[in-house]
């Protein structure tokens, strides 16, 4: 039996996925379908709030192909907790596949802990595609929020 005897049978079982562009119109009826609460800003960037978090969907690149899901923990933490946040950053990065955690601090010297996950979808990306980058961003990302919110009690704004 060769490979396309193998694969015969089942090719009516799998779904017709359809590629379309990414868009922002397209994240923001995938939210609406999960029943995810969002807003869009004046930039027209679209945002969601969570217990101790913000999330952004950014599309980006040459061709508006990459999706950025981007959480942003609602802790302020002073500087001495650096090597902590680190930590706590890396370990989840040990332990998950996704989102990425890092730690930025900005042009005023506040640390933020972020979690991102990204993806370039160049040749097009299905409706199944969109609803799982989008999970696979808040739901473990809100577990790290809010690990880092039970760390860090005092600093949960």
């Amino acid at each position: 039996m060769n490979d396309l005897d193998r694969i015969s049978g089942i090719s009516g079982s799998v779904p017709i996925a359809i590629l379309e562009p990414l868009s922002r119109r397209r994240v923001m009826e995938t939210l609406e379908r999960l029943g995810f609460a969002y807003r869009v800003d004046r930039e027209a960037e679209v945002s969601t709030e969570w217990e101790h978090a913000t999330y952004w969907f950014s599309i980006a690149g040459k061709d508006n192909n990459v999706l950025s899901v981007t959480g942003y923990w609602n802790g302020w933490i002073p500087a001495e907790y650096r090597e902590g946040l680190l930590e706590d950053c890396n370990r989840w990065n040990r332990d998950h596949y996704m989102p990425k955690a890092h730690l930025d601090v900005d042009s005023d010297g506040d640390q933020h802990i972020l979690v991102e996950h990204a993806v370039g979808y160049e040749f097009g990306v299905t409706d199944e595609q969109l609803y799982q980058h989008i999970g696979v961003t808040i739901n473990p990302g809100n577990v790290f929020f809010d690990e880092l919110s039970e760390t860090y009690p005092g600093w949960v704004r």
